[in-house]
């Protein structure tokens, strides 16, 4: 597994966006699922168990002193999610 459960908002996103000196990479940094499938395809253990994981991942970040993060999501399905690329690129670029 990856990253973080932090954004419980499926479909595992493979994709994000980070700044290498000027140039812009997209790169798999988070896994989002929605909870429409959490509660339809997971059982009562192991629900439990995810919520488990994630609040250890909390309490990891909270021990470093990372704040917590909460995210917009697109899915790359949209006929928007171009543009939103587009503006996450110039952002990045800009700094």
């Amino acid at each position: 597994m990856d990253k973080g459960f932090e954004n419980m908002a499926l479909g595992l996103t493979r994709r994000g966006g980070i700044r290498q000196m000027t140039e812009f990479k997209q790169e798999g940094k988070y896994l989002v699922l929605k909870w429409e499938d959490i509660e339809k395809c997971l059982g009562e253990v192991d629900k439990k168990l995810l919520e488990e994981m994630c609040n250890c991942i909390a309490a990891n970040r909270h021990y470093y002193g990372k704040k917590d993060n909460f995210y917009v999501v697109v899915n790359e399905d949209e006929p928007y999610a171009e543009q939103v690329w587009k503006l996450i690129e110039q952002s990045e670029t800009s700094k």
